[in-house]
């Protein structure tokens, strides 16, 4: 069965995702439906800024902002809301419109939205932190009520108060994260899209080959240096600054990492049998996929820059 046709699918795609994006702020509270939703926003938003779709991109962009005026009323919060799924989306899309390559495009859409979701995290500071503090709470209640040793109630509940600080302590970058995800999610479905309905649509290439640029390692050892012998704050913006930038080496390490099991021809049922024992490891795992990408960007094992060079 053939494929449909884009002109036959394109006004479904284009009215359903202007229809999205007019609503998506009426639904941002609710969690799996407002995730949901800003995934098809920046798929719509890439479309319209690539495609030129200029009339719907302004409808949508300042449409749903009057809706979210209706529903949620002005705040400062909800024009970071807008922004941190519209801004990105349009600025991808417009990127790659004009000529840019998809990498450095999404270079300038990743630094774009991980600066948006950090403004969000201040703008929601007292908020997140009056939600840790009450995890917390539940927390040492629930071990409570576990009918463990006091030792044993001591120790779980220490490790578990950790954990839940930590995370308190790395929300800027993981709210980064998370919104890079979500573009990336938007991308990736629009080329999946495209490329299934036969019509043009730039990728970022083949996968075994991504490399993460060398020059993010004055970025790595910044941040260590910082982190030693700076004061509180300047740990605290280091730690996050790690986070971020070793969760992008561990892609790349992975990168390097499936160019080596394909390379020996392993099949793909034992690649993924490989990904589940990998996955097993945790954080040992992502902090050794991140360490193969940070050595991979300066000794280039694949010799990804001779290949680009020809």
């Amino acid at each position: 069965m053939m494929p449909t046709g884009w002109k036959q699918i394109e006004p479904f795609i284009k009215y359903g995702g202007l229809l999205i994006t007019l609503l998506f702020l009426a639904v941002s509270e609710i969690v799996l439906v407002g995730y949901v939703a800003q995934i098809g926003v920046l798929f719509t938003m890439i479309l319209f800024a690539f495609r030129r779709y200029y009339v719907f991109l302004v409808i949508g962009a300042l449409g749903s902002l009057a809706v979210g005026y209706q529903v949620l009323g002005f705040s400062s919060f909800m024009m970071i809301a807008w922004a941190v799924v519209v801004i990105p989306g349009v600025l991808l899309g417009g990127l790659i419109a004009s000529g840019r390559s998809t990498a450095r495009a999404f270079a300038y859409a990743i630094g774009g939205a991980a600066i948006l979701a950090v403004a969000m995290y201040f703008m929601q500071r007292s908020m997140i932190d009056m939600a840790i503090n009450e995890l917390r709470e539940l927390t040492v209640m629930f071990v409570g009520d576990l009918g463990l040793s006091q030792v044993a109630e001591t120790n779980l509940t220490d490790n578990v108060v950790k954990i839940v600080q930590l995370v308190g302590r790395l929300m800027p970058s993981l709210m980064a994260l998370s919104a890079i995800a979500q573009l990336f999610l938007g991308w990736l479905l629009l080329v999946v899209v495209m490329h299934g309905l036969g019509e043009f649509f730039p990728t970022m290439g083949n996968f075994i080959y991504w490399k993460m640029p060398y020059f993010y390692m004055y970025g790595i050892g910044l941040f260590l240096v910082f982190r030693l012998v700076g004061p509180e704050t300047a740990r605290m913006v280091s730690d996050n600054g790690l986070v971020f930038l070793g969760f992008f080496y561990a892609v790349f390490g992975f990168s390097v990492i499936d160019y080596y099991l394909k390379r020996i021809r392993l099949s793909l049922f034992l690649r993924i049998l490989f990904y589940i024992g990998f996955a097993f490891l945790q954080l040992p795992g992502l902090l050794l996929a991140a360490l193969i990408g940070l050595l991979d960007s300066h000794f280039d094992f694949r010799r990804v820059r001779a290949r680009i060079i020809g």
